[in-house]
This record gives C-alpha cells, structure tokens and sequence, in this order.
C-alpha cells in the first residue's frame, strides 16, 4: 500500500470512529488488505446478451488472500455505486485457486457496513456483510465478484470510466456483529486496469474422456493462470500442460466457435504428442473441443465427450473396452496416418423427403443380410405419434452392407418428427443412414439429426449401417425417434 493510500486511509478511520486495530490475528480475521490496486473485470451475466441487458458481473480479480477465519467471525465488502450503477445485488468471495465460492461467507446488504464503507471511501458504497458459518484456512487467494444493475443504455466504456473515475472503488474489512466496520483488515483500493471478462467456468478436477483411458488433470486455477497435465496420455504417463485461461474468450476453430475457457499445450511441451494442442470449454455441459495446435491451426475432435470429477484423475478405466487400453492421441494418430491431424468433416444431411419415402415406393438400397447378436435392432418395427418418443439401443457387427438395421416406422398421424442417430463410442466412427437411395453419414462424436417439419401417417422404412468402424466390431449406437 502507497505511503498516500496509508495516509488518506489512517485518516478516515479517525474521521468515522473505526478502532485501526492491534495485531493481526489468524483467529479473528476474514481477508487481507489488498497488496495493490486491483483489476476488475466487467461482463454481462449472460454471454450471449453483449451488454446490452442491464445486468452485469464485476469480477475483481486477484483482491487478497484468507487469513483464516473461526465460527462466528463478521466479515465486510463493499463496491462504490459508481457513475451508471444503480444497485449492487450480490457480493461473493471465490477461491482464485478453483473458482469456486467460499461458502462460509453468505454475504447479505447492510446499511451499517455501507454508510461506514461510504464514509471512508468519499462516495455511495453498497455494503454486505457475513458472519462466517465455518472456518475459513488461511492464505486462500482471494477475488470478489459483485452483480450490478446499471442504467438504461449503460455502455462497457461508460461503466469503465466511472470505475476508473471515483478514487475508491472496492473494500473489505473485519466487520463487528452489526456491520460496523472494526479497521483491523481494511482494504479500500482504486481500480487499477479494466478489462472485459468472459465467463468463469474452469474448476480444478479431473476431467476424463468418456471413451479412452486418458484425460486432462486441471491441478489449479487462479491468478490468471491454469496448471494442467494431460492425464495418462499414454495409458501410462502424464504430461504437463503449457497452461490456460479462464474467463476469456478462448479460441477454437471447432462448430462451436469460441468459448469461455481453456488448457493449452504448445509445441514444444507437447513434442511427444505430436506439436500444440488446445482444449476449448464453453461450459461444463460434459463436452468440449479439441484443436491441433496453439494457437488453434484446426479443429481435431468436436464435442470430446468427457466425465468431470473434483480432484485428481485416478485409474485409467471409465469408458467402453478402449478405454482400458487406448488413449486417444493414440488412436487419432493411428487413424491419421500421416494425414493431417483432424476428422473429416461430414456431408450436408439431405431433408427427410430424400431419405424416407412410403413403404409403398421402397426400392432395395442394400442387399439384404443376416441379423447381429443379441441386441440387434435389425427389422425392428414401431408405431410413433405426436407427443411421443421411440428410443432403442442397437449393436452392429460390421460396415454396411455386410451388416445394417432396417427399421419400419408407422406414423400413426400427420405429425413434425425428429430422428437422431449417435454412435457410442464417441470418436471416428462414420455411421449413416439411408432410403430411396439417398444417404446421411456423421463422423461420431457427431450425430445424425435430422428434422421433417410435417410426416403425413404412413408406413416407412429406412437403414442404419457403418461406413467405418474406428474402434472395431461390434459397435452400438443410440436411435432417438420423437414426434410433437
């Protein structure tokens, strides 16, 4: 702290009544006085909205650290309503080491710790105020996050420039039981940067990919930073990864396009993996997209699917059989052979009218062939109407047309209808389906859907068979009917 900032603050404590304190203690303490002047990060609650709501998230990043906090102890924050806020509705603490809230700290409005916080900080403060449910550990870095109501036709630069225009923006202190601040840890700083944030999504654990036995380890996240291995990419060893982001906007040149989050290895780190990788998240939906390169040179694998765990990875069986076995650089490169590293991408999906027509008009698209094992779908035969859907689970034992399904639905009344197709296993098989001659194939992860804006009632018939089986016979996959 400037000896300026020790001067104007000794000051206002005297000014407002506020006992400046004995010494520091790790029984009685709720967060450290920041070591400088912070940087805020100004996004709107929604990704989506580019400011043009009136609700927004103020993430002050890199405030301070714990001191450790007991039972029973009051802990107090405040954000000067500058310029355009109108109101500020929430504040949290949050782990910068995870990005999680601390729990213990429910902070609530008090007007006691606002009118104190606005006496020193020369301005309109909103104060909370929380009373610590469990014990807080000490040295846990520390960011505050806030949402804010701005006025009508608020920009990013016009809230940036009030932030950046009021002196004291952002404080914490130890508080008494009636949210009067105490001075013992007081932090009353300006903002130092601004800067857009994106959404904060990235939580250390072990994120594991559903079909392999490897996966990526996120061993922290915090402070601007990201450290990461890629977990058993060998089904045997792990590797560092370069690092990562969080709350950006992150790069990918996958269908998504970008996300919010990512873990990254760059070349030379990742030589044994064949140069740079990146790991785009959006949001913790189970999927995220995987880029050859870092910077991202091409989209590899979109929509790699995943199971999230806190913690750290432990064994390596998650997944079908390959995943006792195989991991998926492994594979990829294997299936590349010496092809640029990336899938093909899949054609455009004819409309329905191409691929089912009446029963009435079949012709014999593929020679027919014998049934699969137990869990065949082949001459299966189901009656769908609006309001309902037909699932199954079906196992194919080779390409087409050595092995397919022929599936026959009735459509018992005129009716919007949608089919999906998926494959299990995740990664590189081509399945399709086909009628009347005409054909629609997805390379998993990606799966076949596809719309009929209006079936009229009838009998039809179509086939489902692989083109290529990456990860060998047999091989299931998901058929999703659903009439509305």
């Amino acid at each position: 702290m400037s000896r300026f900032r020790v001067t104007v603050l000794s000051a206002a404590i005297a000014v407002v009544g506020l006992s400046s304190g004995g010494p520091r203690s790790l029984l009685h303490a709720c967060s450290s006085p920041p070591p400088k002047p912070p940087t805020v990060e100004i996004s709107p609650i929604d990704p989506a909205d580019n400011f043009s709501l009136h609700t927004w998230r103020l993430r002050v990043v890199d405030w301070s650290s714990s001191f450790g906090s007991q039972l029973g102890v009051p802990c107090a924050c405040g954000l000067h309503k500058a310029g355009p806020i109108l109101a500020v509705e929430s504040a949290v603490m949050i782990d910068g080491s995870t990005g999680l809230k601390i729990d213990a700290w429910d902070f609530e409005p008090n007007a006691v710790t606002s009118d104190d916080f606005s006496k020193l900080g020369g301005g309109d403060f909103q104060g909370f105020l929380a009373v610590s449910n469990d014990v807080v550990d000490s040295g846990i870095p520390l960011d505050l996050e806030f949402v804010v109501t701005v006025a009508p036709l608020t920009t990013y630069d016009d809230l940036a420039a009030a932030l950046e225009a009021v002196g004291f923006a952002v404080g914490t202190d130890k508080a008494d039981a009636g949210g009067g601040l105490t001075g013992e840890h007081l932090g009353l700083e300006p903002v130092e940067e601004i800067q857009p944030g994106g959404e904060r999504v990235l939580l250390a654990g072990c994120y594991k990919w559903d079909a392999f036995c490897d996966g990526i380890q996120v061993d922290s996240v915090g402070g601007g930073n990201v450290s990461a291995q890629w977990y058993k990419y060998d089904c045997a060893n792990n590797l560092s990864m370069t690092g990562g982001a969080d709350g950006v906007v992150a790069p990918n040149l996958c269908s998504g396009g970008s996300g919010n989050a990512m873990v990254f290895c760059d070349a030379v780190d990742c030589a044994a993996l064949g140069g740079g990788w990146t790991f785009t998240i959006d949001t913790l939906d189970g999927t995220l997209d995987m880029n050859q390169g870092y910077p991202p040179t091409a989209c590899w694998v979109d929509e790699l699917a995943y199971t999230y765990t806190p913690g750290i990875c432990t064994g390596i069986r998650r997944g079908g059989p390959e995943s006792s076995t195989r991991s998926l650089f492994s594979l990829l490169r294997e299936r590349s052979l010496g092809e640029p590293h990336r899938l093909p991408e899949a054609p455009a999906v004819p409309a329905w009218s191409d691929l089912i027509v009446p029963v009435s008009d079949r012709r014999a698209d593929l020679p027919e062939t014998g049934r699969s094992p137990v869990g065949d779908c082949d001459g299966t035969a189901f009656s769908i109407g609006p309001g309902e859907l037909f699932p199954a689970s079906c196992i194919l034992d080779a390409v087409a047309p050595t092995d397919k399904d022929v599936i026959t639905m009735t459509v018992t009344a005129d009716t919007p209808l949608t089919i999906e197709i998926t494959d299990e296993c995740k990664l590189g098989d081509k399945i399709c389906v086909a009628r009347g001659g005409k054909s629609a194939c997805r390379i998993s992860p990606t799966s076949i859907v596809i719309d009929v804006p209006n079936l009229p009632a009838g009998t039809y018939e179509f086939f489902v068979g692989y083109q290529d089986l990456l990860g060998g016979a047999p091989a299931r996959y998901e058929l999703r009917v659903r009439a509305f």
